[in-house]
């Protein structure tokens, strides 16, 4: 699961930034399931290891570099 704040609503589909080995981001497609205690179950889109971006999402862009905060 995924802090809610880490998702973008486009539509009718969901979307997170993930952050590539590079430490570019990448707008990916998610499948989410139940919601619990402001996180969202992620079904399909992400792999156990993958780090995402939590907060700040309006200010990104897909293949933008961040310098990731490891919390």
């Amino acid at each position: 699961s995924v802090a809610d704040t880490s998702i973008i609503f486009e539509d009718e589909k969901k979307f997170v930034y993930k952050i590539l080995d590079d430490n570019k981001i990448e707008k990916t497609e998610v499948i989410t399931g139940v919601r619990k205690d402001g996180n969202l179950e992620i079904l399909e889109g992400l792999s156990t290891n993958d780090k995402i971006v939590k907060e700040g999402l309006t200010r990104l862009a897909d293949g933008m570099l961040v310098n990731p905060i490891i919390k």
